[in-house]
Order: C-alpha cells, then structure tokens, then sequence
C-alpha cells in the first residue's frame, strides 16, 4: 500500500524544471483567443464606421462611400495576412531581427524626407508614396522601438535599475523622437515615450530615475510646444474652444457637437450630420462620428472591448517567463491602449488634438497593418507563455505585472519556479 502511494505522490508531482523550460519553448497551445476575437471584432467594426461616416449609407452618396469601403477591404486583407505572418513567427527571432527592423523603420523615416517620395498632407510629411501606395513610416517606427527595447531590457534583465540601462533605452526614444519630430509628428513621439516609460515602470526600473526623465520629457514638450505657433493654437484651443471657435477650437467644437447630439443610443447609422462639418472624419475622429450615430452606449462598449484586450493582453505577458516576451507583450499592449485612451480623450476634449488614430476603428492602411502585425506578435508569444502539464495549462511563473517586472529576473526560465520536491 505505501508503495501505491508512493507511486501516487510521484504521479502528481509536477515536470522537472527543465522539462517545463523546454515545453515552453515549443507552441504548447493554440493562440490566446480573446485577443484574435476582440482584434477581428473591433476591425470589422471599423469597416462599418468608416464606410458609415463616408456616406454609403446616405442617399446620393454612395459612390464616395463604396470607395472608402473598397479601400478599407483591400487593407483589411493586408492587415489580416500581416497577422497571420507574424504569428507563425517565433517570438525570439526578434532578437536577431531587432537592428534590421529597426534600420528600416530609421531609413522609412529618411525617404519621408525626400521630395516626390514623402507625402505632405495638411503641413505634415509622414507618408511614403509609390505610386498607388501610402505608407506612414511613423507606424513602423513605434513598433521598431518597442522591439528593440524590449531586447535591451531582456538583455539588462539583471541591471534594469542602472542609470545606464535607462540612457540606453531613453537614447533609442531620442533617436526616433529627432526624426519623427522632423516630419512633424509630436502626438507618435509622445506616444512613443509614454509606452516606453510604462515597459521601464514593469520592468522595475527606479521611479526617482523615471521621475527625472518625466520633468526633463516635460520641459521638452513645453519647449517643442512654444516654439511653433499651430502648437500653440492647438493648447489655446483645448483650454478654451469657444473663444477660438473658428480656428484652434473649431475641430474640438464640432467633435463635442459630434458627442452631444448623439446622446445615448445615436441619431441613426449613416445619419450624421457632423461629417459635413468634422475634418479628419474617418480617422482621428471617428469616435465622434461613431458616437453621433449609434449614442454613447456604443462608446461604453468599444472602450470595454479595449478594456478586455489589455486585460488578455497582460494576463499573457504575465505569465511569461521569458523576459524578452514579456516586455515584447507589454509593450504591444501598452501601445494598443494607450493610443486608444489619448484617442477618445481627444476627441471628449480631455486632452489637446494629437493627430493619434483610434487603432483598428480608424480608416488608414499602413496604421491596422501594423498593428495587426503587432497583434500577430501577441498571438505568438501566448502560444509560448503557458507550458503544458499532464492534466491542463497552468501558470509556471509568478505574479509577473503585479510586481511592476516580469516573472524572470536575470538568468535561466527556471530561476522563477518553485523547487521539485518529491
């Protein structure tokens, strides 16, 4: 009898160390599904808003509309086929991959510069044109940095408090914050440097380092901001929209005229009036838009689905015990979010115009093809962040987030997990 029992004891005893290391190195599991769902759900209904907003569905508009439709389709596909591509791609590829990435985001930047190449669009070069084709090199540019910053930091695990891992990561944000600043485009840099920030904060980094970098990123901003006149249109206009009603003021006005005459279940799909009125309609804000058609419930359920995709999303990165996923998971979500959040901030006027898109919703190809990228990144990397036992999937690291730094700190998978005992 204590032989069966012995047998028994050695039963439900879990894998060895390296065992469970080595399962996580192989795709244990399929894809975190509430992430491919609520990326699918809010991108189709993107599809709806921006065709919505473009007149399909009001009478003696429907050309306009079925050629915002048609492109929005053929994006979609791109987007869709970008996340399939960079599922199937092993997560820790990007550690070799990293600088080349990051090279070509830096040469996009570049060719933005060129005449006949780079695309100015309301006083603004942020696009390549080839032909047909409009791409904006700020887009790859985010996602580059949160790569490479994510391998600095898998690589300094161990020294993430030391000033000169912070000088390293921060000299990467200043590097991109030059050239994007160059086009210009201060909403991407601002949010560049907030995401960045936030992958210090869980990494563990020291808050009276991060403190220091917040008020010298601050005077920066006040700096950036004084130094051209439509930036300082755009804070007169946030602090007081009603006496710049026709010029600094007028798009937060019309996107709160948005807002209000929606009221709580909208005026109708295809039925709004402020499109006439809103410039940047289909893309900075399509919030307003969307809020003035189907009311404010609609917004309640789009911030939830936002909500639910940052909540998978750090589940994933926190039971990661990898670093270098981790902090790649972190960083996708931070970006998802916080782009989201300054978005509808914008467009309630809580915060000044930024020029950020609302991500899946917005109308704009370059933009949902790399964030479906990214997405494809996040899918990958839920495939590794569970290990297979014999019975279910369970956890095999700590708390991760909750304890501002990823499960693992400076060494091998297994210095986070308990000891056999037998």
């Amino acid at each position: 009898m204590r032989s069966d029992l012995r047998n028994d004891n050695k039963r439900r005893v879990p894998p060895p160390v390296t065992q469970v290391a080595a399962d996580t190195g192989n795709l244990s599991r399929s894809p975190d599904f509430p992430i491919l769902v609520i990326s699918v759900l809010l991108t189709c209904f993107g599809i709806v808003m921006v065709t919505a907003a473009s007149g399909l569905f009001t009478l003696g508009k429907q050309g306009a509309g079925m050629s915002y439709l048609s492109r929005e389709l053929y994006g979609v596909v791109v987007a869709w086929g970008a996340m399939i591509f960079t599922a199937c791609i092993d997560y820790r590829a990007y550690k070799k991959l990293a600088i080349p990435i990051a090279g070509a985001a830096v040469f996009a930047l570049l060719l933005v510069m060129i005449p006949g190449l780079g695309a100015e669009i309301n006083g603004a070069r942020r696009w390549i044109k080839l032909g047909g084709f409009m791409f904006q090199a700020g887009e790859l540019a985010k996602i580059a940095v949160i790569i490479i910053v994510a391998v600095i930091l898998s690589e300094m695990n161990d020294k993430i408090g030391d000033i000169r891992t912070l000088g390293m990561v921060y000299a990467v944000v200043g590097g991109a914050a030059v050239l994007l600043m160059l086009q210009p485009d201060f909403g991407m840099t601002i949010l560049i440097a907030v995401v960045v920030t936030a992958m210090l904060f869980i990494a563990g980094a020291k808050p009276l380092h991060l403190g220091g970098v917040g008020i010298l990123g601050v005077a920066f901003c006040v700096f950036f901001i004084f130094t051209e006149e439509y930036r300082r249109q755009r804070i007169l206009g946030f602090l007081n929209p009603y006496e710049n009603a026709s010029d600094s003021g007028y798009q937060v006005l019309q996107s709160l005229i948005a807002v209000a005459s929606g009221g709580f279940f909208g005026r109708g799909l295809g039925e709004s009036r402020q499109v006439s009125f809103l410039p940047q309609f289909n893309t900075d804000f399509i919030i307003s838009i969307t809020i003035e058609q189907l009311g404010i419930v609609t917004l309640f359920i789009v911030v939830c689905l936002f909500a639910a995709f940052t909540y998978r999303g750090f589940k994933i990165a926190s039971r990661c015990v990898d670093p270098l996923a981790s902090y790649l998971a972190f960083g996708i979500v931070f970006m998802i979010s916080i782009q989201a959040l300054m978005n509808i901030a914008v467009a309630l006027g809580c915060m000044p115009v930024t020029g950020l898109t609302l991500p899946f919703i917005s109308y704009g190809g370059s933009s949902l093809m790399m964030l479906c990228a990214s997405v494809g990144i996040l899918l990958n990397i839920s495939m590794h962040s569970m290990a297979t036992t014999g019975r279910r999937n369970e956890k095999v690291c700590g708390s991760g987030w909750g304890d501002r730094r990823p499960p693992v700190r400076g060494g091998s998978p297994s210095a986070s997990l308990p000891p056999n005992r037998t």
